[in-house]
């Protein structure tokens, strides 16, 4: 099992169901890691750079450049602290409001479906991401309710399985 990939996650219909992911962005991934983790009694955390390690990303509809440093708890994916560089809605959210709940997540067994339902609703996508799976696979997309709710949306299709993690994060309580 991997941490993240479809081993460990629940898809299923994102509708009418508590989200799978709740995430935090902020300006320094360890800090924010170490006094969350201090806080909340997380010892061991996981982390990836979304760097050329995505091949595929897009920020409001163009191709995109964007890094993102994400970690997770050892316990799995319904947590996330990402940092990030270059221009994305992570920065996009930082720039206008600091640190804080930047999105929340749903597992889903396919992302194009998924998508399609809420952009039926008028909501728009404005960044995404795939390739990062061990076959090219798993993507998502986030789209902006910060109008409405101060915050995104992602959807998430895991890849079938995951890298190992690019680096680790112990905290002490």
């Amino acid at each position: 099992m991997a941490i993240g990939d479809k081993s460990d996650t629940t898809l299923a219909t994102f509708l009418g169901r508590a989200p799978d992911q709740v995430a935090y962005v902020v300006h320094d991934l360890e800090a924010a890691v170490h006094e969350f983790g201090r806080k909340m009694g997380i010892s061991r955390w996981s982390g990836w750079v979304y760097d050329e390690y995505l091949p595929r990303k897009t920020y409001r509809g163009q191709p995109a450049t964007w890094v993102s440093r994400v970690a997770i708890p050892e316990y799995g994916p319904s947590l996330e602290i990402i940092a990030a560089e270059g221009d994305s809605i992570f920065s996009d959210f930082l720039d206008a409001r600091g640190p804080g709940l930047h999105h929340i997540g749903y597992f889903v067994p396919s992302l194009a479906e998924a998508a399609e339902a809420l952009e039926k609703q008028g909501m728009v996508q404005v960044q995404s991401g795939g390739g990062h799976g061990v076959d090219g696979d798993g993507e998502f997309t986030f789209f902006d309710l910060t109008g409405t709710f101060g915050s995104y949306l992602e959807l998430i299709e895991p890849p079938q399985k995951r890298f190992p993690p690019h680096f680790t994060i112990e905290t002490r309580r």
